[in-house]
């Protein structure tokens, strides 16, 4: 089973943590790819060698969630690589 864990807030604080908690729950059994999602690209990018480093496979999304249009293009990409 895939698990696809969509996190938005990623870069800091309190979305930062829960992608680093699922990370840190990486297994033979769970192995799950995190959508991490934040309106600062440089703090994606450290946060999923950080996640790399524990076991998750990650996938970064540069968003505002407080724009509907962005909310879209990042609906998109998720739909587009992960299925519906």
């Amino acid at each position: 089973m895939q698990h696809i864990i969509l996190i938005t807030g990623a870069g800091k604080g309190i979305g930062r943590a829960i992608a680093l908690d699922f990370a840190k729950a990486t297994s033979p059994t769970f192995q799950p790819e995190l959508v991490l999602v934040s309106r600062t690209l440089s703090d994606l990018k450290t946060l999923a060698t950080e996640c790399h480093a524990l076991g998750a496979e990650t996938h970064l999304c540069a968003a505002d969630i407080s724009n509907l249009q962005q909310i879209d293009v990042m609906v998109s990409d998720v739909i587009a690589r992960y299925g519906t």
